[in-house]
């Protein structure tokens, strides 16, 4: 945005076309996009229009809790968009009567991470369909919260630091700030990195035969520069006792 600034691309309508103009500018969007919902709004007016459909996610799930696993949903977003974007997205790849909130051990909306890590917030137990919340002291299996804390979870479940793989796609508020406090293991989702995997992937080949290239090169190199001491002793009268090492 400071480049369209400095280009003068910058609708006059946002304001005073200076740095502090484009601030505000910025500042006011951030808002509305994200304290007053209207992003969230948006998404979820059309979610097939923003959400790309991926029918093994959930089944890898279900895979991991029929396998022992206690699996846990802790997001910063609300429940009425947690709720719609994740019926949207795993429940018509689950099987029989199977949603989403079967596959997790406990879910906990509006997280407030990287805080969730760090402090103890009022816990609510979200119990009915719209949303309806009611404070509680004490979380159980398959229950729906807000708030909270990581250490109400880790003594909920009876299990603390390594014991626990955390997952996110946040490098801060999810991976460092886990790890740093709780000394959780973690892993995150950089999906920015798919393209480039992929491209290491299908350049193999390619990046075989630059190997073998580079190896030729310093050969040659190495013997250029024999031949060329060799010159230059010849040239001045000295006796040529370079050795030639390949033959």
């Amino acid at each position: 945005m400071v480049d369209k600034l400095d280009q003068g691309l910058v609708p006059a309508e946002l304001g005073p076309l200076d740095y502090k103009g484009l601030y505000n500018a910025v500042s006011k969007a951030l808002f509305r996009a994200h304290v007053e919902g209207q992003l969230k709004r948006e998404i979820m007016a059309e979610p097939d229009r923003f959400v790309e459909p991926d029918p093994e996610l959930p089944l890898a799930l279900l895979d991991q809790k029929e396998a022992g696993k206690k699996l846990l949903l802790i997001t910063n977003s609300d429940f009425h968009y947690t709720n719609k974007m994740m019926n949207h997205a795993f429940n018509r790849f689950l099987p029989n009567d199977v949603g989403w909130r079967d596959l997790f051990e406990m879910v906990i909306v509006s997280a407030r991470k990287p805080e969730f890590f760090q402090l103890s917030h009022p816990l609510y137990e979200v119990v009915t369909d719209d949303g309806l919340m009611r404070p509680c002291f004490k979380v159980n299996s398959g229950g729906l919260y807000s708030g909270g804390s990581a250490q109400m979870v880790e003594k909920s479940l009876d299990i603390h630091g390594d014991e626990i793989l955390y997952v996110g796609d946040h490098i801060y508020t999810d991976v460092s700030q886990s790890k740093v406090h709780l000394r959780w293991r973690t892993a995150l989702i950089c999906r920015e990195l798919e393209d480039e995997f992929n491209a290491l992937v299908k350049s193999h080949d390619q990046k075989e035969k630059l190997v073998t290239l580079i190896q030729q090169k310093e050969i040659v190199g190495d013997l250029f520069n024999q031949l060329r001491l060799a010159l230059q002793r010849r040239s001045n009268s000295r006796p040529d006792a370079c050795c030639n090492l390949y033959g």
